[in-house]
């Protein structure tokens, strides 16, 4: 199947299932340009023995998770998305900051 890689309509959708996608790419930053190509950001995954290309993905990726060598969720991570992947983040302390109002309060001494 031949398609132009930002037409693709399975990669303009976050998927909540069982999907995995082979993309061929030459470099780095061109797979950068098609992870970031989307109005989805909740999670990505990026798996290699190199460290400089796991921080360069850890640094590019517009995403609110980025998972490296693995999956790791825990209810002190937090969960969160960024662009239409949902407003704030669930688990952690940080999804009372939904709830709370910061007031700050200074006074002259």
């Amino acid at each position: 199947m031949t398609f132009n890689k930002n037409e693709a309509e399975i990669l303009q959708h976050e998927i909540f299932g069982p999907v995995a996608l082979i993309v061929p790419f030459k470099t780095k930053e061109e797979v950068i340009v098609l992870a970031n190509n989307t109005d989805a950001g909740l999670a990505s995954y990026v798996f290699s023995k190199d460290v400089e290309t796991l921080d360069f993905f850890a640094s590019s990726l517009e995403f609110g998770e980025v998972q490296l060598n693995g999956v790791k969720y825990d209810i002190y991570l937090p969960h969160g998305g960024v662009k239409n992947s949902g407003i704030g983040v669930d688990c952690s302390t940080y999804a009372l900051d939904d709830y709370l109002a910061k007031k700050r309060v200074t006074k002259a001494l």
